[in-house]
């Protein structure tokens, strides 16, 4: 049997207009949701066929345009932007 992926913490839709908000590139959008998932870089990793430096300048370049420090406020951020409750600076 196949393993199914957990779903996102928020509608597809509802994450597809945020990741356009926050510009977000396409790689960037798959780590994003592998970080939603709970996934550890190595699992992106392996999962994006992405090696641990290209992964570190992804998650770099999401911070900055998310203006968060680190995954656990990029996920906060995100799940009360889904809510309405807060918007990006700039």
């Amino acid at each position: 049997m196949a393993e199914t992926e957990p779903p996102l913490p928020m509608p597809a839709e509802k994450w597809q207009e945020i990741a356009a908000r926050l510009k977000f590139s396409p790689t960037q959008q798959d780590v994003v949701e592998h970080i939603l998932r709970n996934r550890c870089n190595k699992q992106i990793e392996h999962d994006l066929d992405l090696r641990h430096g290209t992964l570190r300048t992804h998650l770099d370049r999401i911070f900055r345009k998310a203006q968060v420090e680190d995954r656990q406020e990029l996920v906060i951020l995100l799940c009360a932007m889904s809510h309405g409750i807060c918007r990006p600076q700039g």
